[in-house]
Protein backbone atom coordinates (compact mmCIF):
# COMPACT_ATOMS: atom_id res chain seq x y z
CA UNK A 1 0.00 0.00 0.00
CA UNK A 2 2.96 2.45 1.01
CA UNK A 3 4.75 1.66 -2.42
CA UNK A 4 1.71 2.16 -4.35
CA UNK A 5 0.94 5.96 -2.24
CA UNK A 6 5.22 6.90 -3.06
CA UNK A 7 4.39 5.42 -6.82
CA UNK A 8 1.13 8.25 -7.22
CA UNK A 9 3.10 10.99 -5.70
CA UNK A 10 6.12 10.56 -8.06
CA UNK A 11 3.88 9.92 -11.13
CA UNK A 12 1.94 13.59 -10.02
CA UNK A 13 5.29 15.45 -9.40
CA UNK A 14 6.23 14.05 -13.13
CA UNK A 15 2.68 15.44 -14.77
CA UNK A 16 3.13 18.69 -12.07
CA UNK A 17 6.75 19.32 -13.71
CA UNK A 18 6.02 18.98 -17.03
CA UNK A 19 3.04 20.97 -16.97
CA UNK A 20 5.75 23.86 -16.39
CA UNK A 21 6.78 25.85 -19.37
CA UNK A 22 9.96 27.31 -20.05
CA UNK A 23 9.42 31.33 -20.63
CA UNK A 24 9.17 32.28 -23.81
CA UNK A 25 11.93 34.83 -25.87
CA UNK A 26 8.74 37.10 -26.26
CA UNK A 27 7.83 36.82 -22.15
CA UNK A 28 11.17 37.82 -21.41
CA UNK A 29 11.27 40.72 -24.09
CA UNK A 30 7.98 42.05 -22.53
CA UNK A 31 9.26 41.83 -19.15
CA UNK A 32 12.15 43.74 -19.88
CA UNK A 33 9.83 47.01 -21.57
CA UNK A 34 7.84 46.70 -18.68
CA UNK A 35 11.32 46.39 -16.31
CA UNK A 36 12.36 49.59 -18.36
CA UNK A 37 9.51 51.78 -18.38
CA UNK A 38 9.01 51.21 -14.45
CA UNK A 39 13.06 52.39 -13.70
CA UNK A 40 13.87 48.74 -12.85
CA UNK A 41 17.10 48.72 -14.69
CA UNK A 42 19.17 46.01 -13.14
CA UNK A 43 15.78 43.62 -13.26
CA UNK A 44 15.51 45.11 -17.48
CA UNK A 45 19.07 44.33 -17.74
CA UNK A 46 18.56 40.62 -16.34
CA UNK A 47 14.99 39.96 -18.45
CA UNK A 48 16.55 41.02 -22.23
CA UNK A 49 19.94 38.96 -21.62
CA UNK A 50 17.43 35.96 -20.79
CA UNK A 51 15.60 36.60 -24.61
CA UNK A 52 18.92 36.95 -25.70
CA UNK A 53 19.74 33.49 -24.17
CA UNK A 54 16.64 31.88 -25.28
CA UNK A 55 16.86 33.06 -29.56
CA UNK A 56 19.88 34.37 -30.08
CA UNK A 57 18.12 35.21 -33.90
CA UNK A 58 16.21 38.28 -32.59
CA UNK A 59 17.67 41.53 -32.79
CA UNK A 60 14.89 43.26 -30.59
CA UNK A 61 16.27 42.14 -27.50
CA UNK A 62 20.02 43.54 -28.64
CA UNK A 63 18.55 46.54 -29.37
CA UNK A 64 17.01 47.41 -26.23
CA UNK A 65 19.81 45.87 -23.91
CA UNK A 66 22.42 47.94 -25.83
CA UNK A 67 19.94 51.60 -25.60
CA UNK A 68 19.60 50.89 -21.73
CA UNK A 69 23.42 50.45 -22.16
CA UNK A 70 23.54 53.90 -23.36
CA UNK A 71 21.07 55.89 -21.62
CA UNK A 72 23.37 54.22 -18.69
CA UNK A 73 26.34 55.81 -20.41
CA UNK A 74 28.28 52.40 -20.71
CA UNK A 75 29.59 52.40 -23.96
CA UNK A 76 31.73 49.50 -23.46
CA UNK A 77 28.91 47.43 -22.38
CA UNK A 78 26.60 48.44 -25.42
CA UNK A 79 29.56 47.71 -27.43
CA UNK A 80 29.90 44.28 -26.32
CA UNK A 81 26.49 43.36 -26.54
CA UNK A 82 26.09 44.81 -30.23
CA UNK A 83 28.94 43.05 -31.55
CA UNK A 84 27.92 39.64 -30.05
CA UNK A 85 24.20 41.01 -31.58
CA UNK A 86 25.91 40.81 -34.58
CA UNK A 87 27.92 38.02 -34.79
CA UNK A 88 24.66 35.95 -34.32
CA UNK A 89 22.36 38.06 -36.45
CA UNK A 90 24.58 39.89 -39.20
CA UNK A 91 21.56 42.53 -39.20
CA UNK A 92 22.48 46.26 -40.39
CA UNK A 93 20.49 47.76 -37.83
CA UNK A 94 22.82 46.30 -35.28
CA UNK A 95 25.51 47.50 -37.59
CA UNK A 96 24.31 50.97 -37.43
CA UNK A 97 23.98 51.05 -33.69
CA UNK A 98 27.07 49.77 -33.27
CA UNK A 99 29.13 52.19 -35.02
CA UNK A 100 27.08 54.62 -32.39
CA UNK A 101 28.07 53.15 -29.84
CA UNK A 102 31.94 52.84 -30.62
CA UNK A 103 31.85 56.64 -31.62
CA UNK A 104 30.33 57.44 -27.87
CA UNK A 105 32.83 55.08 -26.24
CA UNK A 106 35.77 56.70 -28.23
CA UNK A 107 34.80 60.35 -26.44
CA UNK A 108 37.07 61.65 -23.86
CA UNK A 109 33.84 63.39 -22.10
CA UNK A 110 35.27 65.00 -19.26
CA UNK A 111 37.48 67.06 -21.59
CA UNK A 112 33.99 67.42 -24.66
CA UNK A 113 34.24 70.99 -24.37
CA UNK A 114 37.15 73.24 -23.57
CA UNK A 115 38.77 76.90 -24.48
CA UNK A 116 39.48 77.84 -27.76
CA UNK A 117 40.79 81.16 -26.48
CA UNK A 118 40.98 82.60 -22.97
CA UNK A 119 41.53 86.14 -22.32
CA UNK A 120 41.94 88.55 -19.70
CA UNK A 121 41.89 92.19 -18.88
CA UNK A 122 40.42 95.18 -18.11
CA UNK A 123 37.70 97.67 -19.72
CA UNK A 124 36.87 101.45 -18.72
CA UNK A 125 35.20 100.18 -15.50
CA UNK A 126 36.49 96.93 -14.50
CA UNK A 127 38.09 93.52 -15.40
CA UNK A 128 36.88 90.82 -17.67
CA UNK A 129 37.09 87.52 -18.85
CA UNK A 130 36.81 85.94 -22.44
CA UNK A 131 36.25 82.46 -23.19
CA UNK A 132 35.47 81.11 -26.47
CA UNK A 133 34.65 77.48 -26.12
CA UNK A 134 35.25 74.64 -28.72
CA UNK A 135 33.80 70.70 -29.21
CA UNK A 136 36.56 68.59 -29.24
CA UNK A 137 35.15 66.37 -31.92
CA UNK A 138 37.08 65.90 -35.40
CA UNK A 139 34.12 65.19 -37.47
CA UNK A 140 33.85 68.02 -40.45
CA UNK A 141 30.32 69.44 -39.49
CA UNK A 142 31.65 69.80 -36.06
CA UNK A 143 34.85 71.77 -36.93
CA UNK A 144 32.39 74.00 -39.22
CA UNK A 145 30.70 74.62 -36.52
CA UNK A 146 34.02 75.58 -33.87
CA UNK A 147 34.59 78.11 -36.99
CA UNK A 148 31.47 79.36 -36.81
CA UNK A 149 31.68 80.26 -33.17
CA UNK A 150 34.53 81.60 -33.10
CA UNK A 151 34.52 83.77 -35.82
CA UNK A 152 31.07 85.24 -34.05
CA UNK A 153 32.68 85.74 -30.80
CA UNK A 154 36.55 86.81 -31.36
CA UNK A 155 36.32 88.79 -34.37
CA UNK A 156 32.77 90.32 -34.13
CA UNK A 157 32.97 90.55 -30.50
CA UNK A 158 35.92 90.74 -28.72
CA UNK A 159 37.95 92.17 -31.76
CA UNK A 160 35.39 94.94 -32.73
CA UNK A 161 35.26 96.33 -28.95
CA UNK A 162 39.13 96.05 -29.04
CA UNK A 163 38.91 98.21 -32.58
CA UNK A 164 36.33 100.92 -31.82
CA UNK A 165 37.18 101.55 -27.65
CA UNK A 166 40.28 100.13 -26.96
CA UNK A 167 39.87 97.46 -24.61
CA UNK A 168 36.40 94.94 -24.44
CA UNK A 169 33.20 96.18 -23.69
CA UNK A 170 32.09 92.44 -23.19
CA UNK A 171 32.99 89.26 -21.13
CA UNK A 172 31.94 85.41 -21.69
CA UNK A 173 31.07 82.20 -20.51
CA UNK A 174 29.86 79.00 -21.60
CA UNK A 175 28.20 75.70 -19.93
CA UNK A 176 27.36 72.58 -21.37
CA UNK A 177 26.09 69.03 -21.12
CA UNK A 178 25.43 65.94 -22.73
CA UNK A 179 22.22 63.77 -22.75
CA UNK A 180 22.32 60.74 -24.55
CA UNK A 181 24.05 61.88 -27.69
CA UNK A 182 23.05 65.76 -27.51
CA UNK A 183 25.85 68.16 -26.35
CA UNK A 184 23.93 71.14 -25.23
CA UNK A 185 26.38 74.29 -25.44
CA UNK A 186 25.09 77.90 -23.88
CA UNK A 187 27.56 80.79 -24.47
CA UNK A 188 26.50 83.93 -22.36
CA UNK A 189 28.03 87.31 -23.22
CA UNK A 190 27.26 90.20 -20.81
CA UNK A 191 28.25 93.99 -21.21
CA UNK A 192 30.55 95.30 -19.15
CA UNK A 193 29.35 98.34 -18.88
CA UNK A 194 25.31 98.03 -18.92
CA UNK A 195 23.41 95.01 -17.78
CA UNK A 196 22.55 93.35 -21.11
CA UNK A 197 23.70 89.35 -21.76
CA UNK A 198 23.05 87.78 -25.00
CA UNK A 199 23.32 84.11 -25.45
CA UNK A 200 24.12 81.41 -28.23
CA UNK A 201 22.68 78.30 -28.08
CA UNK A 202 24.03 74.88 -29.83
CA UNK A 203 22.29 72.18 -29.54
CA UNK A 204 24.43 69.21 -31.38
CA UNK A 205 24.67 65.62 -32.15
CA UNK A 206 27.99 64.16 -31.33
CA UNK A 207 27.75 61.53 -33.58
CA UNK A 208 28.21 63.99 -36.60
CA UNK A 209 28.34 67.47 -35.09
CA UNK A 210 25.24 68.16 -36.65
CA UNK A 211 22.40 70.63 -35.53
CA UNK A 212 19.98 69.24 -33.39
CA UNK A 213 16.47 71.11 -34.24
CA UNK A 214 14.49 72.39 -31.09
CA UNK A 215 11.55 70.14 -31.79
CA UNK A 216 14.13 67.02 -31.42
CA UNK A 217 15.56 68.69 -28.31
CA UNK A 218 12.02 68.74 -26.54
CA UNK A 219 11.32 65.45 -27.81
CA UNK A 220 14.39 63.75 -26.36
CA UNK A 221 13.63 66.04 -22.36
CA UNK A 222 10.21 64.39 -22.78
CA UNK A 223 8.36 67.37 -23.71
CA UNK A 224 5.18 67.23 -26.58
CA UNK A 225 5.25 70.83 -28.20
CA UNK A 226 1.90 71.50 -26.44
CA UNK A 227 3.75 70.80 -23.48
CA UNK A 228 6.36 72.37 -23.74
CA UNK A 229 4.34 75.73 -25.01
CA UNK A 230 2.27 75.53 -21.61
CA UNK A 231 5.65 75.08 -19.63
CA UNK A 232 7.15 78.19 -21.29
CA UNK A 233 4.62 80.37 -20.71
CA UNK A 234 4.43 79.71 -17.26
CA UNK A 235 8.19 79.94 -16.68
CA UNK A 236 8.07 83.27 -18.50
CA UNK A 237 4.18 84.59 -16.15
CA UNK A 238 5.86 83.50 -12.94
CA UNK A 239 9.22 85.10 -13.38
CA UNK A 240 7.73 88.04 -14.56
CA UNK A 241 5.92 88.20 -11.63
CA UNK A 242 9.11 87.30 -9.26
CA UNK A 243 9.54 90.11 -6.71
CA UNK A 244 6.41 91.82 -7.18
CA UNK A 245 3.21 91.04 -4.56
CA UNK A 246 -0.61 92.08 -6.02
CA UNK A 247 -0.99 94.74 -2.41
CA UNK A 248 2.43 96.51 -3.55
CA UNK A 249 2.19 100.37 -3.33
CA UNK A 250 3.01 100.98 -6.78
CA UNK A 251 -0.38 99.10 -8.06
CA UNK A 252 -1.90 102.25 -6.70
CA UNK A 253 -1.15 104.16 -9.46
CA UNK A 254 -2.89 103.42 -12.71
CA UNK A 255 -0.50 104.59 -15.19
CA UNK A 256 2.21 101.84 -13.40
CA UNK A 257 -0.31 98.90 -13.71
CA UNK A 258 -1.24 99.63 -17.23
CA UNK A 259 2.65 99.28 -17.98
CA UNK A 260 2.80 96.80 -16.07
CA UNK A 261 -0.56 94.54 -17.78
CA UNK A 262 1.37 95.78 -21.44
CA UNK A 263 4.65 94.20 -20.79
CA UNK A 264 3.41 91.26 -18.44
CA UNK A 265 0.80 90.34 -21.69
CA UNK A 266 4.27 91.06 -23.85
CA UNK A 267 5.94 88.39 -21.59
CA UNK A 268 3.78 85.90 -22.24
CA UNK A 269 2.07 86.00 -25.82
CA UNK A 270 2.69 83.24 -28.28
CA UNK A 271 4.75 85.30 -29.81
CA UNK A 272 7.81 85.38 -27.45
CA UNK A 273 6.94 81.91 -25.90
CA UNK A 274 7.47 80.51 -29.66
CA UNK A 275 10.78 82.83 -29.62
CA UNK A 276 12.79 80.46 -26.75
CA UNK A 277 15.40 78.64 -27.03
CA UNK A 278 14.90 75.59 -25.46
CA UNK A 279 18.21 73.46 -24.16
CA UNK A 280 18.92 70.67 -21.49
CA UNK A 281 21.29 71.39 -18.19
CA UNK A 282 23.58 68.54 -16.71
CA UNK A 283 20.28 66.89 -14.86
CA UNK A 284 18.72 66.10 -18.43
CA UNK A 285 15.87 69.10 -17.51
CA UNK A 286 14.80 71.06 -20.57
CA UNK A 287 15.87 75.02 -19.70
CA UNK A 288 14.77 77.86 -22.51
CA UNK A 289 16.88 81.56 -22.59
CA UNK A 290 13.94 83.60 -22.77
CA UNK A 291 12.87 87.21 -22.99
CA UNK A 292 11.13 89.02 -19.94
CA UNK A 293 9.81 91.97 -20.66
CA UNK A 294 11.21 94.81 -18.58
CA UNK A 295 9.16 98.38 -16.60
CA UNK A 296 12.82 99.88 -16.33
CA UNK A 297 15.66 100.31 -18.48
CA UNK A 298 15.50 98.39 -21.91
CA UNK A 299 12.47 96.69 -23.18
CA UNK A 300 13.10 93.30 -22.31
CA UNK A 301 16.26 91.58 -21.01
CA UNK A 302 16.87 87.37 -21.60
CA UNK A 303 17.14 84.86 -19.26
CA UNK A 304 17.92 81.67 -18.32
CA UNK A 305 15.13 79.64 -16.97
CA UNK A 306 14.66 76.15 -15.78
CA UNK A 307 11.50 74.34 -16.77
CA UNK A 308 11.55 71.98 -14.35
CA UNK A 309 12.72 74.07 -11.15
CA UNK A 310 11.22 77.49 -11.16
CA UNK A 311 8.05 78.79 -8.76
CA UNK A 312 4.90 78.45 -10.17
CA UNK A 313 2.50 81.47 -9.65
CA UNK A 314 -0.92 79.93 -10.69
CA UNK A 315 -2.57 83.29 -11.52
CA UNK A 316 0.69 84.85 -13.30
CA UNK A 317 -1.85 85.67 -15.81
CA UNK A 318 -3.88 87.55 -14.51
CA UNK A 319 -2.22 91.99 -14.59
CA UNK A 320 -3.37 94.06 -12.02
CA UNK A 321 -6.46 95.67 -11.77
CA UNK A 322 -6.77 99.29 -13.02
CA UNK A 323 -7.96 101.16 -9.01
CA UNK A 324 -11.55 102.26 -9.78
CA UNK A 325 -13.91 105.50 -7.77
CA UNK A 326 -17.34 106.04 -7.07
CA UNK A 327 -18.81 109.36 -8.67
CA UNK A 328 -20.67 111.00 -5.66
CA UNK A 329 -20.06 114.62 -6.05
CA UNK A 330 -23.01 115.78 -8.90
CA UNK A 331 -21.98 118.69 -11.14
CA UNK A 332 -24.16 121.37 -9.41
CA UNK A 333 -22.38 120.00 -6.00
CA UNK A 334 -18.81 120.48 -7.30
CA UNK A 335 -19.91 123.89 -8.61
CA UNK A 336 -21.46 124.89 -5.39
CA UNK A 337 -18.20 123.45 -4.05
CA UNK A 338 -15.77 125.61 -5.68
CA UNK A 339 -18.02 128.68 -5.06
CA UNK A 340 -17.54 128.13 -1.46
CA UNK A 341 -13.60 127.41 -1.92
CA UNK A 342 -13.51 130.79 -3.48
CA UNK A 343 -16.28 132.88 -1.45
CA UNK A 344 -17.59 133.32 -4.05
CA UNK A 345 -21.28 135.06 -4.86
CA UNK A 346 -22.50 135.55 -8.44
CA UNK A 347 -22.39 139.60 -9.17
CA UNK A 348 -18.83 139.85 -7.17
CA UNK A 349 -16.19 142.07 -8.77
CA UNK A 350 -12.80 141.99 -8.20
CA UNK A 351 -12.27 144.69 -4.98
CA UNK A 352 -8.63 145.85 -7.46
CA UNK A 353 -9.19 145.98 -10.47
CA UNK A 354 -13.47 146.67 -10.46
CA UNK A 355 -13.88 143.46 -12.72
CA UNK A 356 -16.85 141.23 -12.33
CA UNK A 357 -16.34 137.74 -11.17
CA UNK A 358 -17.00 134.65 -12.65
CA UNK A 359 -16.79 130.80 -11.97
CA UNK A 360 -17.25 128.62 -14.77
CA UNK A 361 -16.80 124.60 -15.20
CA UNK A 362 -13.47 123.74 -17.24
CA UNK A 363 -15.14 120.01 -17.50
CA UNK A 364 -14.15 116.81 -16.27
CA UNK A 365 -10.71 115.14 -15.77
CA UNK A 366 -9.88 111.52 -15.38
CA UNK A 367 -6.04 110.83 -13.38
CA UNK A 368 -4.00 108.30 -14.99
CA UNK A 369 -2.44 107.50 -12.02
CA UNK A 370 -5.13 107.46 -9.63
CA UNK A 371 -8.23 106.39 -11.81
CA UNK A 372 -9.96 109.23 -10.00
CA UNK A 373 -12.45 111.39 -11.55
CA UNK A 374 -12.28 115.19 -10.99
CA UNK A 375 -14.58 118.13 -11.54
CA UNK A 376 -12.03 121.22 -13.36
CA UNK A 377 -13.26 124.73 -12.36
CA UNK A 378 -11.91 128.65 -13.05
CA UNK A 379 -12.28 131.82 -11.24
CA UNK A 380 -12.29 134.39 -13.76
CA UNK A 381 -12.93 137.80 -14.79
CA UNK A 382 -14.13 139.57 -17.36
CA UNK A 383 -11.48 142.01 -18.49
CA UNK A 384 -13.62 145.32 -20.40
CA UNK A 385 -11.24 148.30 -20.24
CA UNK A 386 -11.54 148.49 -23.74
CA UNK A 387 -13.96 147.34 -25.76
CA UNK A 388 -11.96 145.59 -28.58
CA UNK A 389 -10.28 143.62 -26.52
CA UNK A 390 -12.44 142.49 -24.14
CA UNK A 391 -12.20 138.68 -22.95
CA UNK A 392 -12.30 136.65 -19.97
CA UNK A 393 -9.15 136.20 -18.00
CA UNK A 394 -8.34 133.53 -15.06
CA UNK A 395 -6.98 134.55 -11.57
CA UNK A 396 -7.36 130.68 -10.11
CA UNK A 397 -8.88 127.31 -10.45
CA UNK A 398 -9.23 124.22 -8.81
CA UNK A 399 -10.11 120.55 -8.95
CA UNK A 400 -12.35 118.98 -7.08
CA UNK A 401 -12.13 114.91 -6.33
CA UNK A 402 -15.63 113.67 -7.18
CA UNK A 403 -15.78 110.83 -5.05
CA UNK A 404 -15.01 113.05 -2.07
CA UNK A 405 -15.25 116.33 -2.50
CA UNK A 406 -11.74 117.48 -1.95
CA UNK A 407 -10.28 120.02 -3.92
CA UNK A 408 -6.78 120.54 -5.41
CA UNK A 409 -4.89 123.01 -6.67
CA UNK A 410 -1.78 120.91 -9.00
CA UNK A 411 -3.19 118.98 -11.67
CA UNK A 412 -4.30 115.27 -9.87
Amino acid sequence: MIRKIFIILVALCVLCSCGQQSPTWQEQYDLGIRYLSEGNYEEAIIAFTAAIEIDPKRVDAYLALSELYMDQEDYEAAVKILEQGLSNTDDSSIQVRLDEAKKMASIDFENLVSDALSYSGSGEMEGFEYHIPKINLDDSATVQLNQEIYDTLKYERLEADVSEYGYAEHSASYEWAVNGDVLSLVIEVEGTMWAWTDYYIYNVSILDGTRISDESVIADAGFTMDEYYTKTEQALGSSYWDGWNRTDEMFQDNGFCEMFNAQLKNTISRENVESALPYMNRSGQLCVIAPIYSLAGADYYYHKLNLSDFVFIPDYKNGVELQTHAVNISQDQAYQIACDYWNFTPGDVDGETGFEMFVTDGGTVESQSTGKTYYYYLLRWWVDSDPDSAHMSTCDWIYIDAETGECFFDTP
